[in-house]
């Protein structure tokens, strides 16, 4: 593993971060409880025994950030969908975007569809126009002419998904990013607090105080 800046050396912290999020990466997306054969981690850090439980033990002192699964984890089929994930937030989810959206309009319906699509990752321009069978000619034309754009869209439907997934469900912060379609946690995290100024932590303790919900 590598920083993703080129110039920004992956530190124990930044890398025991990534080994976390790959970990439960891997469970989210097999429905497994899986444990990592090994870990290793350059320099010293100090590992509390809840971590080092997640991971199976704490890692290894090593030249570099390194996660290793068993060979048979890496067979095991992907969950692109979890259904009983779904059969809990997905009800009456259209109907209230549709209430409040309105899909009358271009940009109602690619809202609709941008929440459907955000947990496949397919997003792009072009991918939303052949959801929608349109052009992303004119796509971009009817958006502009509604006042809006396909990424101000996207934005305002992946934080409405954020704020029901922070207030009714329990869901970690690495499986709502990976609902909300960004390549990482960190991404997410990012995203929200320069929507609300809070961190998902915070604004679900404000959200839900009485859920006794906590963000892992």
């Amino acid at each position: 593993m590598h920083s993703s800046e080129a110039r920004v050396p992956m530190t124990p912290r930044m890398g025991l971060f990534e080994i976390l999020y790959i970990t439960e990466c891997a469970r989210c997306f097999t429905g497994l409880d899986l444990v990592p054969a090994e870990t290793t981690l350059p320099g010293a850090l100090p590992i509390d025994a809840k971590t080092a439980a997640f991971l199976g033990g704490a890692p290894k002192p090593g030249g570099v950030v390194s996660l290793t699964f068993r060979a048979e984890d890496a067979d095991l089929p992907l969950i692109t969908r979890n259904a009983s994930l779904w059969e809990t937030l997905e009800p009456g989810f259209s109907e209230q975007l549709a209430e409040r959206l309105g899909t009358d309009t271009m940009a109602g319906r690619l809202k609709q569809a941008l929440s459907e699509a955000l947990p496949g990752g397919a997003t792009t321009n072009d991918a939303m126009a052949r959801r929608l069978n349109i052009s992303k000619r004119s796509l971009q034309r009817r958006l502009t002419e509604e006042g809006t754009s396909f990424q101000a869209l996207l934005g305002e439907t992946r934080f409405e998904l954020s704020e029901r997934y922070l207030k009714d469900s329990a869901l970690s912060v690495p499986e709502i990013s990976f609902l909300l379609g960004f390549r990482d946690a960190s991404s997410f995290l990012r995203a929200f607090q320069g929507w609300t100024g809070l961190t998902p932590g915070d604004y679900r303790a404000a959200k839900a105080p009485e859920a006794g919900m906590q963000v892992h």
